[in-house]
């Protein structure tokens, strides 16, 4: 089987402009209606953050099935990193 690395090329630079096109569009007839949206949510965990919102410290807890114990026996077993340098 031979592979034109030029053909899939340029496929791909032709589905690429089609999904901008498509993107600018959307952006163009939907961009009032999405601004307008109340519910509209700039989070990147929108469930963690309403387990926590609504739950407290223990939300994280809450949307799993374990028990403060396995939490324990979990968290003991894995390795002590020290912090992240930027």
């Amino acid at each position: 089987m031979r592979i034109n690395i030029s053909a899939m090329l340029e496929r791909l630079q032709d589905q690429t402009s089609s999904d901008n096109l498509y993107l600018q569009q959307s952006l163009i007839e939907y961009s009032d209606d999405v601004l307008d949206d109340d519910e509209y949510n700039e989070t990147a965990n929108p469930i963690m953050d309403k387990a926590l919102e609504e739950a407290g410290a223990e939300g994280i807890r809450v949307l799993t099935n374990f028990t403060p114990e396995e939490f324990e026996v979990t968290f003991n077993d894995l390795p002590l990193r020290g912090p992240i340098s930027t």
